[in-house]
């Protein structure tokens, strides 16, 4: 394929999904950014809202493509969340002389969405001495201005530099929100893709904490492997923490640089609205880390207004690792007048029975000196 003059998105389809075309939603990314990572990535999240397992790529460099083992692991990062499926994907790769092909510099982009683990990545490589920029993508989600607007405050307090991208995956999220809900098929595999090739950095930072290895883009195989499909090394400097571990983190070096309220984690337009599965794990974490209360919720999330704690986490308590059953403990205990009466009884009879594993935890997150 080729194209006269300086080509556009809309003059060209960077691949097929199944039979149908994909490239529409990059159409606002510079056509530079448009690389045979960035491509692939963007075939992959849309066949995985789609549950179509044949991607056909446009690409400059077909012969990398065409690794099954790049099919592996596109099918691996696919197969979440694990009711929905398994896709075995099949890349075909057509040699297209208009792709751009990625520049690389020595520097660190870190994937920022406002949020408590990236404000705290890019902390981390400030301490480190690194080359670092912060990178955020609306990519059509409905939170998207609340995040927009928690990033430009962050970055604006710490002095890091900030690029923005755009890709327009509504349709794909409307069409499968029942299906997936809050989940975006390799969406880190994607926004990672981008960044890297928007701000030719060598190194991504995508944030996954332990509890979340089992979600395959945040898993130690995308981070070992990960950089086969973008470009860069990928890594998380949270991957052995908890959303606790990294608020204790925050609170022993940079309470003095950033109050951790300036983040914001929320699947509601309205960010904060305290009712979500994200703003109920954000409320555990303050309160377990030492931090109190977040002031800028709607809702109290200790409340349980959406049964959360009390319809879900509570029925799958064994379920749980010590660590995140001991936060959980803590963090009742802290709110314990604004429990419902349910959750309370439940909490009055848990700290009894894991006195021992809640002191080894208390332990753990104290102030060091």
């Amino acid at each position: 394929m080729t194209t006269e003059g300086t080509p556009s998105l809309s003059q060209y389809t960077v691949g097929y999904v199944g039979t149908e075309p994909v490239g529409e939603a990059l159409q606002t990314l510079p056509i530079d950014v448009c690389t045979d990572e960035v491509r692939l990535a963007l075939c992959a999240a849309i066949a995985g809202w789609r549950m179509q397992p044949s991607i056909t790529l446009y690409c400059a460099s077909p012969s990398r493509w065409m690794d099954p083992a790049i099919a592996n692991l596109v099918s691996y990062i696919l197969a979440y969340p694990p009711t929905v499926g398994h896709l075995d994907i099949k890349i075909n790769a057509i040699y297209d002389p208009s792709a751009p092909r990625r520049h690389v510099t020595q520097r660190s982009v870190v994937l920022s969405s406002g949020g408590i683990d990236s404000t705290a990545a890019l902390l981390e490589a400030l301490d480190q001495g690194s080359d670092v920029l912060a990178h955020w993508v609306d990519y059509g989600h409905r939170y998207a201005a609340a995040e927009l607007a928690a990033v430009q405050k962050i970055t604006a307090t710490i002095g890091v530099p900030l690029e923005r991208s755009r890709v327009d995956l509504g349709r794909e999220i409307a069409a499968g929100e029942q299906r997936y809900a809050h989940i975006v098929p390799a969406r880190n595999v994607l926004l990672a893709a981008i960044a890297a090739a928007r701000t030719s950095a060598d190194h991504v930072v995508v944030t996954g904490l332990a509890d979340e290895a089992k979600v395959p883009d945040k898993s130690p195989r995308f981070y070992a492997e990960g950089s086969r499909l973008i470009g860069a090394t990928v890594s998380s400097p949270f991957a052995d923490m908890n959303k606790t571990d990294v608020l204790v983190r925050w609170r022993r070096r940079w309470a003095d640089v950033l109050h951790p309220a300036i983040t914001v984690t929320c699947y509601e337009a309205s960010g904060r609205c305290g009712r979500c599965r994200a703003c109920a794990k954000r409320a555990v974490a303050f309160a377990a880390a030492g931090w109190g209360d977040d002031p800028g919720f709607r809702t109290d999330p200790f409340t349980d207004p959406a049964g959360i704690i009390a319809d879900d986490w509570l029925p799958r308590w064994h379920t749980f690792g010590p660590s995140r059953r001991a936060d959980l403990l803590l963090a009742f205990r802290y709110a314990h007048d604004r429990l419902p009466a349910r959750v309370a009884e439940f909490a009055e009879k848990a700290w009894r029975a894991e006195a021992a594993v809640l002191e080894q935890r208390v332990r753990s997150l104290e102030p060091q000196t």
